[in-house]
């Protein structure tokens, strides 16, 4: 996100140039897991998932964090 003139605007890369949202196919290939099985683990609200109009989007930094502290995986 960056601020313009007192606006908000969402981007869909960081300043790193990661994107800061993962697709459920980005997602599914960085874990090694079936997309049913991401799918699953939404539904289950087991992983941070934001709503995009009608699209699953998946917040990039919220997903590091929790692979880092291990909370992902369990």
């Amino acid at each position: 996100m960056k601020e313009q003139e007192g606006k908000t605007v969402i981007t869909d890369k960081s300043t790193t140039g990661e994107p800061e949202y993962y697709t459920p196919d980005e997602l599914s290939k960085l874990l090694r897991i079936p997309k049913r099985t991401l799918e699953k683990w939404t539904l289950q609200r087991r992983i941070p998932v934001v709503k995009i109009g009608r699209l699953n989007r998946f917040p990039r930094l919220e997903i590091q964090k929790r692979l880092l502290g291990g909370s992902l995986l369990k």
